[in-house]
């Protein structure tokens, strides 16, 4: 769902509202949002394969995520019509 808002919020600014797809601080966000979350990913599939040390930096990973997303939703209330 994350991959998927990311790409449909830069066409949204660009197609609907014409404006730059990254011209906001929420457009910043998700960007830092679906990096941290690819990151959680990651840590994730190293833990699941096997690998103790991911483990901590997965919970940070995951953590930092919601939080980003969290803010970022926040931060899109003033993107609404």
């Amino acid at each position: 769902m994350v991959a998927f808002g990311f790409l449909l919020g830069p066409a949204s600014m660009f197609f609907l509202r014409n404006r730059d797809p990254f011209d906001s601080f929420h457009g910043i966000l998700g960007l830092i949002v679906l990096g941290l979350f690819s990151w959680t990913g990651w840590s994730g599939r190293a833990l699941a394969r096997g690998n103790p040390d991911a483990r901590e930096i997965h919970r940070i990973a995951a953590a930092s995520s919601v939080a980003a997303g969290m803010l970022a939703a926040v931060a899109g209330f003033i993107l609404l019509p």
